[in-house]
C-alpha cells in the first residue's frame, strides 16, 4: 500500500498461475512491496498465499486493481504499518480497527489459526476500549461486544466444500 500511495503501478507483471508459483516458490528474490501485491490480491480471498485467484473474469486481477486504484486517493494520509497488535498499546483516543484470524474458520493447515492467541487478542481489545474505539471482524465473538453489524454467509475458503460462518463487525466495550 506504502508504494501505491507513492504512485507505484504494477506493470509487466503476468496474471497467471505460473507466475503466482513462482513468486511464491522465490519470496527472497522479490521486492517487498510486489511479494504483498501477488501473495495477498492474486490469492483466493485475499488470503497471503491462499492459492492462485481464479474467476469466470479472465481479467479479474487487472479488475481488482482497478478498483484498488478508485481508492487511493481516500487513503493518502494513511499510515500502513505491519506489527503486532500488541505494538499500539499506548494508544489513546483512536480508532482501532482490528481483522484477526477467525477462530474456527481460517485454515488452519496454515498454521495462522493455531498460532494465534485469540484470548489473549480479546484480553487486549478490552484494556485498549477504555481510552479507544475498538471494532473487530470475527465470526465467533465473545459475550461482552457489542454487534455492530452481522452477515450469513457461506464460504469454501477454508476447506474446500461449503461452509456457512456468521460474519460479525463488533465494538468492544
Amino acid at each position: 500500500w506504502r508504494e501505491l500511495q507513492v504512485e507505484w503501478r504494477p506493470s509487466g507483471l503476468e496474471f497467471t498461475r505460473e507466475f503466482y508459483d513462482e513468486v511464491k516458490a522465490n519470496q527472497d528474490e522479490v521486492p517487498s512491496h510486489v511479494l504483498g501485491l501477488i501473495g495477498f490480491h492474486y490469492s483466493w480471498g485475499g488470503k497471503w498465499w491462499g492459492g492462485f485467484a481464479r474467476s469466470r473474469y479472465e481479467d479479474h486481477i487487472q479488475r481488482g486493481l482497478n478498483r484498488t486504484y478508485l481508492q487511493l486517493e481516500n487513503l493518502e494520509d494513511v499510515k500502513f504499518t505491519n506489527e503486532d497488535y500488541k505494538f499500539y498499546s499506548d494508544v489513546s483516543g483512536a480508532v482501532i480497527y482490528c481483522d484477526p484470524p477467525y477462530r474456527d474458520v481460517t485454515q488452519k493447515s496454515t498454521g495462522y489459526n493455531t498460532q494465534f492467541n485469540h484470548d489473549g487478542f480479546w484480553d487486549w481489545c478490552r484494556v485498549m476500549a477504555k481510552n479507544n474505539v475498538v471494532l473487530v471482524s470475527e465470526c465467533h465473538v465473545p459475550s461482552d461486544v457489542d454487534v455492530v453489524w452481522q452477515k450469513k454467509h457461506n464460504s469454501n475458503m477454508s476447506t474446500g466444500k461449503s461452509t456457512k460462518s456468521n460474519e460479525k463487525l463488533v465494538r468492544v466495550l
